[in-house]
Order: structure tokens, then sequence, then C-alpha cells
């Protein structure tokens, strides 16, 4: 349990200090063109999760530790190669 609440908070901690929350970038209440696009799309952000899932080790999902809707993000970026858990 401690370890978890470990993780939790560092967790927490990286992504106030370096970057925007998952949840932030994927919430939007601006309709655009009927996709919803985020309030971030075309620009470079930075955040934090934890790896949930892998394609050919170039593309990844990624979640908050918090979980709920918009937690989730789906990253195209095949600079880095990712482990379930990271």
């Amino acid at each position: 349990m401690k370890k978890y609440k470990l993780l939790l908070i560092v967790t927490l901690l990286i992504t106030n200090i370096f970057g925007v929350s998952i949840h932030d970038i994927q919430y939007t209440t601006n309709a655009g063109d009927g996709t919803y696009p985020s309030n971030y799309n075309g620009s470079t952000t930075t955040t934090g999760g934890i790896v949930t899932g892998v394609k050919n080790n170039k593309t990844f999902f990624m979640e908050s530790s918090s979980g709920g809707a918009w937690n989730g993000i789906y990253v195209y970026d095949k600079n880095y190669t990712v482990s379930i858990g990271d």
C-alpha cells in the first residue's frame, strides 16, 4: 500500500511541476469541427502517467493514476521505447 501511495504522490508532483494533466489535454467543451479537438492540439506538451498498453514498441496508451473519464491518452511518439508499467 505504501508503494502505491508513493507512486501516486511522485506522479502527481511530476505532472504538476513539469506538465499538463492528461485530463486537461483530453477534456474540452469546444466542438470545433465536430471532433472536439484538444485545446492543446498542434502544440507540444509534457504529461505524466502509467503506460498501460504498447503497440509495436512505437505507440502506446498512457493513463493517469487517478483514472476516470478523459484520463487516458494514446501517444504517437515514435522516439521512445516504453513498456507496460513505465
